[in-house]
């Protein structure tokens, strides 16, 4: 898969997608409660100054994905800008998801993000031949 700036871009921008709704989830799930209980034993002020401090980190993650996503856009294909971007985020967010909030993984998971990999190599690779041929 050719790397490009512009795929480089859309990337970095799935990246801080899949980060802004880990982000999301420690500021405005319940699960952020029950992290907050096992570990400070109920200390409230901590906990919501923890998700202020998330909600905050939500909104620059989403400026900084929608800076990196336009810049992409500029730089490359809009389809591929596009399937990287969400390939990238889909697979980081429920990997993310998986490390933080011991969410499920199934092997049918496992399976569709092979699936959804394997096609952003082969819309790689057919952008790069056809822009050889120009």
């Amino acid at each position: 898969m050719n790397l490009n700036s512009g795929n480089k871009f859309a990337f970095i921008a799935g990246l801080l997608a899949a980060s802004a709704s880990i982000f999301g989830k420690f500021a405005l799930d319940s699960t952020t409660q029950t992290i907050f209980t096992s570990f400070l034993q109920q200390n409230y002020s901590i906990e919501i100054i923890f998700r202020i401090f998330c909600f905050l980190l939500l909104i620059v993650s989403n400026v900084l994905m929608t800076n990196f996503f336009a810049k992409s856009l500029d730089l490359t294909s809009t389809i591929q800008a596009v399937v990287i971007n969400s390939a990238v985020n889909y697979c980081f967010s429920a990997i993310l998801g998986h490390l933080f909030f011991s969410e499920p993984l199934s092997l049918n998971w496992w399976f569709g993000a092979f699936c959804i990999i394997m096609g952003v190599i082969l819309i790689n690779q057919n952008s790069n031949e056809i822009n050889k041929q120009k």
